[in-house]
């Protein structure tokens, strides 16, 4: 089990930076890694994804994503996945300012098979804040 936290501060409109990360579809036009998602939305404010992406191999998982426009907040959990036994987390973002948010990410997961703790902590600090990189930049070029 594994379970990271990490906040950063971002120079983005927290509308705008939600309206990214609720667009699973777009995730492999700027994320490095991901391949492709399919997204199923049952209901306004819930969404099923299915991914496709590449850490350490290609993998797939489908996750369940429960929206909150207002709060600005995405949780999700984990359905089904070939690499994962755990992968739930959230996204939680806060305007602190004109065009500045904070964003505070965390996951919790478990994998199918051993990873050792330095390794999987490793590729945690350069992806995470990778991810949030990405996501400013999607909306600063959008």
């Amino acid at each position: 089990m594994a379970f990271f936290e990490f906040k950063e501060k971002v120079l983005v409109d927290s509308e705008k930076l939600f309206s990214a990360v609720s667009k699973y579809e777009e995730y492999p036009e700027f994320l490095h890694g991901c391949r492709s998602v399919t997204v199923a939305r049952k209901e306004p404010g819930r969404a099923i994804a299915e991914y496709v992406v590449s850490i350490m191999k290609e993998v797939s998982y489908t996750l369940e994503h429960a929206e909150n426009k207002i709060k600005k907040s995405i949780k999700w959990t984990l359905i089904e996945s070939d690499f994962f036994t755990k992968n739930n987390g959230s996204v939680d973002i806060q305007e602190i300012g004109a065009g500045k948010s904070e964003v505070r990410l965390a996951v919790d997961v478990e994998f199918k098979m051993f990873i050792p703790g330095f390794i999987l902590k490793g590729l945690v600090k350069k992806s995470i804040p990778h991810i949030i990189d990405a996501f400013e930049s999607r909306v600063k070029n959008s």
